[in-house]
Parts: structure tokens; C-alpha cells; sequence
């Protein structure tokens, strides 16, 4: 977490954002850390996680879901090309990267998941295409760990935001 608007260094892994904190940063607003001494906790116990994002970002996913009625009326509706393998219909989805700063952190990015539809796909949806999609995400491409670690002592000053 950038907390101060300095250079991020690994050790700053160690503060994890809550409450206010956590809402968007827009880029025009000033931020003053005395207005959310409450909204962040030390943790005693951190480890960073390294992901080299470009490998994530608009990559297709497979979708799954069971061949029955309901899923069949579903495809149908929305006029989707599904490839149907043995019991099951398969349809990509597609994930992308997205910067979206918080107040207390900068350097916040997201993982966004989209259907075949494009909609994108919220914590609220509860089907089996974005089960079988998580599922692949988590599973296949953030459990997968990296073998060569990059050494990062600081992000460099063109990546931040020019004001």
C-alpha cells in the first residue's frame, strides 16, 4: 500500500486498507492521512504476492455448464455459439486487469471477470458459467506460482500519475 503517496517498496505489503480507505480514488482529490488514521491495520504476519499482470490482462477463460433445459433456453435467448462436449456446454469468458486506486492505495488493481456476454461478473453472480470460470482463474493461473521472482526494490517514478 502507498499510504503516503511515496514510493511503494515491498515492505509496505504489511498495511492492509479498511473501511473508508477502501473507496475510490477519482486522481483530482487530496488525500490527508490524518482523515483515515482509523481506516488501516499493521499486519504482524505478510506476505506479498507477485503476479506478473500482463499475463492476466484480456485473456479468454473457459465457461462451463451442464447441458439441460434451462441452460439450453439460456444460450438460445442470447443467441451464444457454445461448443457442447460430451454433457457439457463450453463458452469463453474473458478477464482483464483494471487500476482502480483507493483512497489509502494507489497501486489497487482488480480482476474483472466479463461473460460471454460481456456483463461483467460481480461477487453477486451465482451460476454455474462464473463457478466454472473462478474456478479455472483460481486454479489455474493465480495458484500457478512463479518460478522466477523479480527483485523490486521500487516502482519507478514514470509509473505514477503526472498531475
Amino acid at each position: 500500500m502507498n499510504i503516503l503517496g511515496a514510493y511503494f517498496l515491498l515492505k509496505h505489503t504489511k498495511f492492509k486498507v479498511k473501511n473508508k480507505g477502501t473507496n475510490p480514488w477519482r486522481g483530482s482529490e487530496k488525500i490527508y492521512i490524518s482523515e483515515y488514521v482509523d481506516d488501516y491495520t499493521v499486519l504482524n504476519a505478510y506476505c506479498p504476492l507477485i503476479y506478473h499482470l500482463q499475463s492476466f490482462h484480456n485473456i479468454s477463460v473457459p465457461s462451463i455448464n451442464e447441458k439441460n433445459k434451462d441452460t439450453k433456453k439460456f444460450i438460445e435467448v442470447n443467441n451464444l455459439d457454445p461448443q457442447l462436449i460430451g454433457d457439457q456446454y463450453h463458452l469463453k469468458s474473458k478477464i482483464i486487469i483494471s487500476h482502480e486506486p483507493t483512497k489509502l492505495n494507489y497501486w489497487h488493481v482488480e480482476l474483472k471477470l466479463f461473460n460471454a456476454l460481456n456483463q461483467e461478473v460481480t461477487k453477486k453472480s451465482n451460476n454455474w458459467w462464473a463457478k466454472s470460470s473462478t474456478s479455472y482463474i483460481l486454479e489455474h493461473l493465480l495458484s500457478v506460482p512463479l518460478i522466477d521472482l523479480p527483485q523490486i526494490e521500487k516502482i519507478e517514478r514514470h509509473f505514477y500519475i503526472n498531475e
